[in-house]
C-alpha cells in the first residue's frame, strides 16, 4: 500500500483540504482516502460512527457503504444545520487521537459552513507531520507545505 510505504521511509502526512468540493466530490474524497488506508477527518456528519476513532479496516467497512447504483450524497451527508456538524473540539480531538495512533491523516472542509482551519493548521504545524495544505480551486495543481 502507498502510504505504508510512505511511512515504511518515516514519512507520516497530514493533508488539509479546504476547498469548495461539491458534494459528489466530496463523497468521492471521502471514499478514496478511507479505502486507502488514510485517516479522514471532517467536521461533517456522515453516515455511521464517524464521530469517534476508527481502524484501517473499520473506516474501509464504513466507506464501502456508500457503493450501488443508488448512492445519493444528500441522503449519507448532514449539512442542513450548524447542530449537525461536529463541533471544534470534537473535530481537534479526533485529529489528535489519529496522530496519536500515527496515522496518515486527511482533514476536509468542504465549504465554508465550518472554519476550523486555523487551530488545524496549529495542531498540524506541532506535530513530527509533514503537512500539506490544498486550498485552491479544484482546477488548481497547487499545495502548500506548513512543515516538513
Amino acid at each position: 500500500m502507498l502510504w505504508d510505504a510512505i511511512q515504511a521511509r518515516s514519512v507520516d502526512i497530514f493533508y488539509i483540504l479546504d476547498n469548495e468540493l461539491h458534494e459528489d466530490r466530496f463523497m468521492l474524497t471521502l471514499q478514496l482516502f478511507a479505502l486507502s488506508g488514510v485517516a479522514v477527518i471532517t467536521p461533517y456528519m456522515v453516515k455511521g460512527s464517524y464521530h469517534k476513532y476508527m481502524t484501517v479496516e473499520e473506516q474501509a467497512k464504513w466507506a464501502l457503504t456508500f457503493n450501488g447504483d443508488n448512492f445519493d450524497p444528500q441522503k449519507y451527508t448532514m449539512t442542513i444545520d450548524s447542530s449537525e456538524y461536529l463541533r471544534e473540539m470534537e473535530t481537534l480531538d479526533l485529529i489528535k487521537e489519529y496522530i496519536k495512533h500515527t496515522r496518515n491523516i486527511v482533514y476536509i472542509e468542504k465549504d465554508d459552513s465550518v472554519n476550523y482551519l486555523d487551530d488545524v493548521v496549529k495542531i498540524a504545524k506541532e506535530s513530527k507531520y509533514t503537512c500539506v495544505l490544498r486550498n485552491e480551486t479544484p482546477e488548481n495543481p497547487n499545495v502548500t507545505i506548513i512543515n516538513k
